[in-house]
């Protein structure tokens, strides 16, 4: 009994000691401590349109614009976060990474 006790101790020890050495870093969203996700997509590289068009802009402008030259606006990382999006591939659709309600980024066509 006093072995399973003296077992428990240490690995009660053991476990303290790796969560006190194994906190998360602070991400800078209200000081709220968590895992760091923030990323950049690959820019790509437009055709037929200019960077200006989406870049820059509010989502909803990206999104007015899109629609007025028979495009789709697709976000892929919002605010640091990928987005789940679908591997199918259409021309059309203008991939995009957005900041706080702003398109930072043309992720290139898919």
């Amino acid at each position: 009994m006093l072995v399973i006790v003296i077992f428990l101790a240490f690995a009660f020890g053991a476990l303290v000691l790796i969560l006190a050495n194994n906190t998360a870093p602070d991400t800078g969203s209200g000081g709220t401590p968590g895992v760091e996700t923030s990323m950049d997509c690959e820019r790509g590289t437009p055709e037929g349109f200019a960077l200006s068009d989406v870049e820059g802009k509010t989502l909803d402008e990206a999104e007015a614009w899109a629609a007025s030259t028979g495009r789709t606006i697709r976000v892929v990382i919002e605010d640091g976060k990928a987005l789940a999006v679908t591997a199918d591939y259409s021309p059309d659709r203008v991939n995009t990474q957005v900041e706080a309600g702003v398109v930072t980024r043309y992720c290139g066509n898919g």
